[in-house]
């Protein structure tokens, strides 16, 4: 009588020979990402006009050169270390996850939290996008630079408004910040952003410094310290996002708040703090 193999060890050995296969893919993930050239998307370089003009392409280039990089041939591994350069008290790591498209993976070069740079890597085309660059792609795969523990809270929000006028559409929040970071903090920078974000473009829009207003209504230094437990009373109003974008639904629509913020003796945070899907106001706008 032939003898039935038991199923349970089959099993396991399908599920390890998996698991071996897929750690595989993975780990050329990461590696045709690190040897792939950094290419920028075509929204940051238009920044600095076309990229095939003489003078934008010096521009980009003396930024590269900057970060001690060089635009023509460094690749995102020689990125990747510079950012580690940068935060030398962060242990990074690569991350390689498949995603729901055959051959496509999430690459991560990330810290403790999962907080860093991400890209779309196509192992079969051999392809890579760097996500954090692209804002829809940012918020397809779930990323912001959203703090969910941030040692900042808003709190005692008194006005609260998406509003529309002839210059375009606007955003007005007012309240207070609390300090919980257990410091006396030295130095702080509070800004907002609306963004539209559309799969091939962002429209965004910060504080309208045109207003002549601050943000903060508190004076923030070495000899006047924002205190650990203390309130400070706050403004954000963005400048217009123009009329004509009232014509399109967009894939996402938030409004951002940013702190930077620093002690004398070596604490420093620079992440968002808070976040609002406007996208439901967005809409409604659209359809007065």
């Amino acid at each position: 009588m032939r003898r039935r193999l038991p199923l349970i060890p089959l099993l396991l050995c399908c599920t390890i020979l998996i698991c071996s296969c897929e750690s595989k893919r993975e780990q050329e993930a990461i590696k045709i990402c690190q040897e792939s050239k950094i290419q920028l998307d075509p929204t940051f370089v238009g920044q600095f006009g076309d990229a095939d003009d003489v003078l934008s392409r010096f521009v980009i280039k003396a930024g590269f050169s900057l970060l001690g990089l060089d635009y023509e041939n460094s690749t995102w591994l020689d990125y990747s270390n510079m950012v580690a350069e940068q935060h030398p008290n962060e242990k990074m790591h690569w991350m390689a996850e498949k995603t729901d498209t055959k051959n496509v993976y999430q690459v991560g070069f990330v810290n403790e939290e999962d907080w860093g740079q991400f890209w779309e890597v196509n192992i079969k085309e051999k392809t890579v996008v760097f996500i954090n660059s692209k804002e829809y792609m940012s918020r397809e795969y779930g990323h912001s630079r959203l703090d969910k523990d941030a040692p900042f809270k808003i709190t005692g929000v008194t006005a609260d408004t998406l509003m529309q006028s002839d210059e375009g559409v606007s955003y007005i929040i007012q309240g207070k910040v609390v300090n919980h970071t257990g410091k006396s903090i030295s130095h702080a920078n509070m800004s907002g952003s609306l963004k539209v974000i559309f799969e091939n473009k962002t429209e965004e829009v910060s504080n309208s410094y045109s207003k002549n207003h601050k943000v903060l209504k508190k004076e923030v230094s070495e000899s006047h310290p924002w205190k650990d437990g203390e309130a400070i009373d706050f403004t954000v109003i963005t400048s217009e996002i123009k009329q004509i974008y009232l014509d399109y639904d967009p894939q996402y629509v938030f409004f951002t708040i940013e702190m930077s913020a620093s002690d004398p003796i070596g604490y420093s945070y620079n992440k968002a703090i808070y976040e609002v899907d406007m996208k439901g106001r967005w809409n409604a706008i659209r359809k007065k």
